[in-house]
This record gives structure tokens, sequence and C-alpha cells, in this order.
């Protein structure tokens, strides 16, 4: 019995800390499927399919800071441990990571756990960052606790970028131990 469960357990863990890939699809107009884009019509922002298969999205921000934000919400809590990797090629910087949410409606920003300001190499690389999710500091009530992030990705101006992969661990803080009262 107490093997089963340390299996359980153990493989319980090993999920946990898997990392899960946010998938770069394009639509047939040649946009990112299940992303919204900065400017809204998507102008520098472009996603291909290579001959392998996959699709990479190519964002020119000569001009002007380009974005992408992914529509997969991802549940997260205050104390959580995110690492996201992000591969990518170009020149240029870039900023990227995951907006935080509370529970309320409408989805109130709380801030964002990112990397700001990453010089990219013109030969394709992981670039990975780790952050914690903080507490919101104007909590007032558990409502106010973040609930769920969505991922962003900034090339800002000036740099031309790929992007080829993007990828996300969790790993959830500890539940809070609670005291209930006897009756």
């Amino acid at each position: 019995m107490k093997r089963t469960l340390f299996v359980l357990a153990l493989s319980a863990a090993i999920l946990n800390l898997s990392a899960e890939e946010l998938p770069i699809k394009a639509t047939p107009e040649g946009k990112v499927n299940r992303f919204t884009t900065t400017p809204k019509k998507g102008d520098g922002i472009t996603c291909v399919k290579l001959e392998d298969g996959k699709c990479v999205v190519k964002m020119d921000g000569t001009q002007e800071m380009k974005k992408l934000l992914s529509s997969t919400r991802l549940k997260i809590a205050q104390g959580d441990k995110l690492k996201i990797t992000v591969k990518a090629k170009g020149k240029g910087n870039i900023s990227y990571g995951v907006y935080v949410y509370d529970s309320n409606k409408p989805n109130k920003f709380l801030g964002a756990v990112y990397k700001n300001d990453q010089a990219v190499t013109e030969t394709s690389a992981d670039y990975v960052y780790e952050g914690v999710v903080e507490k919101n500091a104007k909590e007032k009530s558990s409502f106010d606790r973040p609930a769920f992030g969505l991922f962003f990705f900034h090339a800002k101006k000036g740099a031309v970028v790929e992007v080829e992969k993007i990828e996300y661990e969790i790993k959830k803080a500890p539940e809070e131990k609670v005291a209930l009262p006897d009756f």
C-alpha cells in the first residue's frame, strides 16, 4: 500500500514538472492561431508553415514593437514557480512571460512574471526565464489572488525575430494549511 502511494506521488510530481508546449499553428490567412496580436491587424506578424510541418512566427518590429498574447489560460496561483522557454532567433531585444490575472469578473490584471530586454542571436537558441507568481499587493479578499495567466511575447522596436517554440512549466506552491475549528 505504501509503495503504491509512493509511486502515485512520484508520478504526480513528475507530471507537475513536465513542460507543456503552447502550439504554434498557422491559420489559412497566415495569422497565428490561438494568439492575438498588436497591432490588431497583425501587420509585421506572420505565421509560416515550414517543410517539416512545424510553424514559426515571424515578427518584424523594425518600426514599432510587435506583441503576441496567447488565448490559452494557464492555471496559476500565488507562490507558483514558472519556467518559460522560448526557442527563437533573430536580432534585437525581446520580452516574454506571463500576465497574471485574478478570478474576479471582469478578469483584473495583477502584474506579470517576465523577462525584459533579452537580446536575441541570429542562431536558434532557447531563452529561459524562471520566476515566482507574487502576492497581489492590493489583495482585499481571496477573490483578489492570482488565478490564471496568459503567455505574452514582445519583439521590441528594432527587433526582427522568428519564434519556433514556446514551452512552460508550473511548479505548484505548497497549499496553505488551514486549521479547522472543532464543533
